[in-house]
């Protein structure tokens, strides 16, 4: 007996059976085929579902991608207009600021300019001026283009002749000035030397004095400074002017008092020069060789002194005693240095003088 074998239609190639066979059975095309069909039939139709739902997904992916972007876009346009508003707002507001401050940069400059002379002629009137040999004004007078602040003046005596100046200063004052101009440099002291120079030069005087306010935060900032590119010149914080005012006042009028004594005592033109001589070699050491000394010692109290300012704010006491120590000691210098002046007596060198000029007189009448 013969059986019908079911058999499914896999390609145009292949046939897959579906029961078992042997020789002589027959294959059913047509339930086979009919089989295959439903099958082929379901497969296409999951493909077609599986193609549409893909396509779907893509598109709404992809819908959903450029949505998202379309908003990121949105939202940065926005960021970006929010930034560049808010820096058009800003430069707006630092252009207003910085313009006023150009607008009152100049009549800033000559307050401020103004207040330290203001100070500085207040401290010289109030505690210089009751002398009568003395003279101070304001420098008025423009030679090639350029004047100092003040000239100060020490005559001989009260009738105050220009042909009896026994020592004579011009003085420049300088500010510090803060948040007028944020793109310009700090001032520096240097900057004023050549000019100040050329002052001093152009109206014949001996001293040039450069008080400063600039340059306060520098490491070892010294009350009183020489300047060693040129010729007596100094820099002085304004709180020690009197002081070294005082100090030259001092050393012209010892000067005077030796001119004196020389011609009382009829010395000879060399022993006159010797005694000057002296005298001027004095004068450098307490102008310069004495500032040194006291740079010294001021030094090692600024080293001190920020030492204990590192260990900790419970130790401000410490601070604040050993900065009126540095006060007593610039006090005391500065004392001293005047009373040096005051008490070189000529009577010691003549005497001098005069023991080794009778030793040489002995050995000569040996020989």
């Amino acid at each position: 007996m013969k059986n019908n074998i079911k058999v499914i239609i896999k390609n145009s190639y292949e046939l897959e059976l579906q029961e078992n066979a042997k020789k002589g059975d027959i294959i059913n095309l047509k339930e086979s085929i009919k089989l295959n069909m439903d099958i082929v039939q379901k497969n296409i139709h999951d493909q077609e579902r599986k193609k549409i739902e893909d396509f779907f997904k893509k598109e709404k992916e992809e819908a959903l991608k450029n949505f998202q972007n379309q908003k990121k876009l949105e939202i940065q346009k926005i960021i970006y207009e929010h930034e560049k508003n808010k820096m058009k707002l800003e430069n707006e507001k630092n252009q207003e600021i910085y313009q006023l401050k150009l607008n009152r940069s100049y009549l800033n400059n000559k307050l401020i300019g103004e207040k330290l002379e203001k100070w500085c002629d207040n401290e010289i009137q109030n505690q210089m001026l009751i002398l009568n040999d003395i003279s101070w004004h304001k420098d008025n007078e423009i030679i090639k283009g350029s004047k100092a602040d003040f000239i100060f003046k020490l005559y001989r005596n009260k009738e105050k002749k220009e042909d009896e100046i026994l020592t004579s200063a011009i003085l420049e004052m300088k500010s510090e000035i803060k948040n007028i101009d944020f793109f310009k440099k700090k001032q520096k002291n240097e900057q004023y030397f050549n000019k100040l120079n050329i002052d001093r030069q152009n109206k014949n005087l001996e001293f040039a004095l450069l008080i400063s306010e600039l340059e306060y935060d520098q490491e070892n900032d010294l009350p009183i400074k020489k300047v060693q590119e040129y010729e007596k010149m100094y820099i002085i914080r304004p709180p020690y002017l009197v002081t070294f005012l005082n100090i030259i006042i001092a050393l012209a009028r010892k000067n005077k008092e030796l001119i004196y004594q020389i011609k009382r005592k009829k010395q000879g033109f060399k022993q006159e020069k010797e005694i000057r001589e002296l005298f001027e070699n004095m004068k450098n050491k307490i102008l310069n060789n004495y500032l040194k000394k006291i740079e010294k010692n001021l030094n090692e109290i600024i080293k001190e002194n920020k030492n204990i300012k590192k260990t900790a704010e419970n130790i401000l006491s410490s601070y604040q005693k050993i900065e009126h120590k540095t006060q007593i000691i610039l006090a005391h210098h500065f004392k001293f240095l005047i009373k040096k002046i005051e008490n070189f007596q000529i009577e010691k060198i003549i005497k001098k003088i005069n023991q080794n000029k009778e030793i040489i007189k002995k050995y000569q009448k040996k020989v």
